[in-house]
């Protein structure tokens, strides 16, 4: 099976974020992952596309649940990480695909509710907060 640059990155990264502690990840699998932390500045519609596929294997109901689970923990990195870092960069460029994103996914909203403001322009960050959803949520709110 032939996986894409993009699927390849979001193993890379799920591996990583699936370690309780990431400094106990293999060097190999942090190496891997480092490039995702690259991409919000040096290639910005892959970070997207990456981030988007990360979310997309996970379901509704991982996020929302009332248990700790892989999802939450996977997805709270990219909210923290690489999300965070794209709009800090590139929030002009992105926010408008990023709201329409988290009006259409509870899972994207979920990940904007972790983020803080970073380096987000105040008009970036308002707009996050419009369509964010507040951790921690709960299931009432998928």
């Amino acid at each position: 099976m032939v996986t894409s640059p993009v699927q390849r990155i979001a193993e890379d990264w799920i591996a990583y974020a699936r370690h309780e502690d990431v400094s106990d990840a293999p060097e190999q699998v942090a190496a891997d992952a480092q490039s995702m932390v690259e991409l919000p500045q040096e290639q910005p519609e892959l970070a997207w596309d990456v981030i988007k596929c990360v979310v997309d294997r996970y379901s509704v109901a991982e996020i929302f649940s009332s248990e700790e689970t892989e999802a939450k923990r996977v997805l709270g990195w990219v909210s923290a990480g690489p999300l965070e870092d794209l709009l800090g960069l590139n929030g002009e460029a992105f926010i408008d695909r990023v709201e329409v994103e988290a009006q259409r996914d509870r899972r994207m909203a979920w990940m904007l509710g972790g983020m803080y403001q970073f380096l987000m322009s105040d008009e970036v960050w308002a707009r996050t907060r419009r369509v964010a959803i507040e951790w921690p949520a709960g299931p009432e709110q998928a």
